[in-house]
């Protein structure tokens, strides 16, 4: 390849010298070409092909439970008794609203109605509850929460004597 540069270079001259005007054909015209060495300059770059697998997700959605139970609840204010003993029944409650139904909540709940010595509808924590007043200071609690989106609800039941 060196050898073939260096002819054409040399046969180029040699044109370049006629067309100026020389005389004479014969002369000689020799150039030395510098070696060149080809470098690459760019970084190697290594390219990974990542393949990733389909994924599958299963949703599975919890079914909406239905279930009874009794929460204890003490320190009810402005009540005889303050230990009050709760029913709650659940009816197609969903996952999310499980925390309604939690003896935590149903205290809450309780203990505002306590507070407030209700007579009257109250509502509090989403629940509704309607007090049913019986032989002046006792008091049935009726306390439904209805969900918003689904047919889930929430019935408390209680009774409690208020003092004074």
């Amino acid at each position: 390849m060196k050898a073939i540069a260096a002819v054409s270079a040399a046969a180029l001259a040699s044109v370049a010298l006629v067309a100026c005007g020389s005389s004479d054909n014969t002369d000689t015209v020799t150039e030395v070409l510098p070696e060149t060495v080809t470098t690459d300059t760019a970084p190697a770059t290594t390219t990974e092909a990542t393949t990733t697998e389909a994924t599958t997700t299963t949703k599975t959605t919890a079914q909406p439970s239905t279930f009874r139970k009794s929460c204890d609840i003490t320190n009810v204010p402005n009540v005889k008794n303050p230990s009050v003993s709760v029913d709650v029944a659940a009816s197609d409650l969903v996952a999310a609203q499980a925390d309604q139904a939690s003896c935590a909540t149903v205290g809450s709940v309780v203990k505002k109605i306590g507070k407030q010595q209700a007579e009257i509808p109250v509502t509090t924590q989403g629940y509704r509850c309607n007090p049913t007043v019986y032989k002046q200071t006792k008091v049935r609690v009726n306390c439904l929460f209805r969900a918003a989106d689904n047919p889930g609800k929430v019935v408390l039941t209680w009774q409690m004597s208020y003092t004074g």
